[in-house]
């Protein structure tokens, strides 16, 4: 005798297969804050090197709060590495798995992804919640950059 499939199961089966299929149609698969050949500007940090890749950090430090599940997280990558590579040597970018590393955004009180912390001397000094634009969150940066000014 047959066994009968409920539509239910066929229909979580087809809803994965096509979850899959859109995030490997996004690059999210392997390039896209995930495993890359590529060199990253922006560096995944964990709860366990937070403390020394962030807040010991003598540059002003952008922390990039994401998931790979979440679509506004991947809308924001690319704008995120490119403000990274163009900000080696003044400012750092890391970004932080909230799926893989639950302690950090607790402590943060991070509720929303994507969430951006702008970190200056180990405090945080300001936050966006929610896909922004390139120039909100360059401006954050620039805002926190040391100035040498003309005597």
């Amino acid at each position: 005798m047959k066994k009968k499939t409920k539509s239910w199961d066929r229909g979580a089966v087809a809803f994965a297969f096509l979850a899959a299929a859109a995030l490997g149609a996004f690059g999210v698969s392997e390039s896209l804050y995930g495993k890359s050949s590529k060199k990253e500007f922006a560096p995944e940090v964990s709860d366990d090197n937070f403390q020394k890749e962030v807040e010991k950090s003598t540059t002003p430090v952008l922390v990039d709060f994401w998931a790979v599940w979440c679509g506004p997280c991947r809308m924001i990558a690319p704008t995120v590495e490119a403000l990274a590579k163009e900000y080696v040597g003044k400012a750092k970018v890391a970004k932080v798995n909230v799926d893989d590393n639950q302690l950090t955004p607790s402590q943060y009180g991070i509720r929303g992804i994507p969430t951006l912390l702008l970190f200056k001397g180990g405090r945080v000094q300001e936050q966006i919640v929610g896909a922004a634009s390139r120039d909100m969150i360059e401006n954050m940066i620039k805002k926190h950059l040391d100035v040498v000014k003309p005597a």
